[in-house]
This record gives C-alpha cells, sequence and structure tokens, in this order.
C-alpha cells in the first residue's frame, strides 16, 4: 500500500515532501511524548523530532515561522482517507 505523501514549498522555494503525520506516527508514539511533554511547544517539538530524519528535520528547523506554522497546519491534515482502502 502506498501512503499519500504531503507536499510543501516553502516560501523560498525549498521543497519538503513527507507523508502524514497521521500515517507516520503510531499512537503509542503520541501517547508517550505527550506523557514526557512538559507544555504542548514540547510535545510538537517532540513529535516533528520522531517524525522525521535528521535531514528532514533540519530543513524544517530552518524554516521561517510564517513557513513552519503553514508547514505544519498541512502535514497534520488527513490526506487521502480512501488510500489503501477497497
Amino acid at each position: 500500500m502506498a501512503l499519500e505523501k504531503f507536499h510543501y514549498t516553502t516560501s523560498d522555494g525549498t521543497k519538503i515532501d513527507v507523508h502524514y503525520a497521521k500515517d507516520i506516527l503510531k499512537r503509542k508514539q503520541i501517547r508517550k511524548i505527550n506523557e514526557e511533554a512538559a507544555n504542548p511547544a514540547d510535545a510538537e517539538e517532540a513529535m516533528v523530532k520522531a517524525a522525521f530524519d535528521k535531514k528532514t528535520y533540519d530543513i524544517i528547523d530552518n524554516l521561517s515561522i510564517r513557513d513552519y506554522e503553514a508547514f505544519m497546519l498541512g502535514w497534520m491534515e488527513e490526506g487521502n482517507p480512501n488510500v489503501g482502502e477497497s
């Protein structure tokens, strides 16, 4: 089963192609992150670190705040909920 990817282009033209959050992260990971996080910002950072390899994380870490917020909103969306269903 091929999972749909989220495609984002930053304001400077950098392209980020990743699987949607709901396809990458497992419930168990999210539960552990939420239990260990002191606040929502810490949980978000831990989630991003858990989801991406170092190269992708470094790209995301260097985004402008505007690009970061837009990326996160899009990445957290559903994607195509019918992919993989018969």
